[in-house]
């Protein structure tokens, strides 16, 4: 498992818009970002005698959601999330005591495809709302399923949604991704995510 990078908002971009713009009150917010290190790249590593066996995802998971709740944010990202994680993530975030939490998972590869992965966003639902979500891809086609630039590997993408602090009523905009591991999809990943994410809503 993958140690906790931070807590900080360089995965994340936060931009507030107060609903109502004569009160002048900052939002005070608790953010991380975490890759858990998908079940699947887990199994290559220890196939591959780059791992221990036990860092396999059934040893690993309840630990997970723990540390996830024990951080207490309002909003976390997190990375390389297969579709069993996420499922797992469900029901033992509540187990662990985070009844709080939210989860919004998204799939990044066709359905059918020998990997079901992608990012997600957990966030406190008493606190928050997220709203108009989507996704899009890190490449020069950003609303097609695609690679980017020198990133050929895997399929990068970033969320995007709008979140409402429910007591309030101050709404930002949230972006989360994964980035890529090259420096030229890097640039334009940095350049890809400064653009309005309106303009991918539908």
């Amino acid at each position: 498992m993958k140690k906790i990078l931070a807590l900080l908002i360089a995965i994340i971009t936060v931009g507030v818009v107060d609903a109502k713009p004569k009160q002048a009150e900052e939002l005070d917010l608790r953010i991380g970002t975490y890759n858990i290190w998908a079940d699947y790249a887990r199994k290559s590593k220890i196939r591959k005698k780059k791992a221990d066996a036990l860092r396999n995802w059934d040893n690993s998971k309840m630990a997970v959601a723990e540390l996830i709740v024990k951080l207490d944010c309002d909003l976390i990202a997190i990375q390389e999330v297969s579709n069993n994680c996420y499922e797992d993530l469900l029901y033992l975030l509540k187990k662990a005591g985070g009844k709080k939490y939210g989860i919004w998972w998204m799939n990044v590869y066709p359905e059918g495809y020998k990997r079901q992965v992608g990012s997600a966003i957990i966030y406190n639902k008493k606190e928050f709302k997220l709203s108009r979500q989507n996704n899009y891809y890190l490449s020069e086609t950003p609303e097609v399923r695609s690679h980017g630039w020198d990133e050929t590997r895997y399929l990068r993408a970033a969320l995007a949604a709008d979140v409402t602090h429910k007591k309030s009523g101050k709404k930002f905009f949230l972006i989360a991704t994964h980035g890529p591991l090259f420096d030229f999809g890097q640039a334009h990943r940095t350049r890809l995510l400064r653009c309005d994410h309106r303009s991918f809503h539908h």
